[in-house]
């Protein structure tokens, strides 16, 4: 999710990923790649059909007015294969107090 001002400016970024958390079972950093995958840890997955909300919080720089909030869905099966899904973006104007 990416969050811009009027001008373009990028203001916040933040990346999650859904998918089964492995190890190799050698160390504790994660394996992303299907063949090497030994242990699961936990599953974060989006499962199909089901709905996945989720809450992002960003501080917002004073006297911005108008923001632009991007999402790109991809899907990744190893590093480096990437695979777009679905992007939205929408125009949010902020209220004052």
């Amino acid at each position: 999710m990416t969050i811009s001002d009027e001008d373009g400016k990028k203001i916040y970024e933040n990346r999650r990923v859904y998918m089964p958390q492995s190890t190799d079972g050698l160390d504790d950093v994660m394996v992303y790649g299907p063949t090497k995958k030994l242990g699961i840890i936990r599953d974060t997955s989006i499962q199909p059909f089901a709905e996945k909300k989720e809450t992002f919080e960003a501080s917002l720089p004073r006297g911005v007015q108008k923001l632009s909030v991007t999402v790109d869905l991809n899907y990744q099966l190893r590093p480096g294969d990437v695979y777009p899904i679905h992007r939205d973006t929408i125009g949010v104007l902020m209220g004052t107090k």
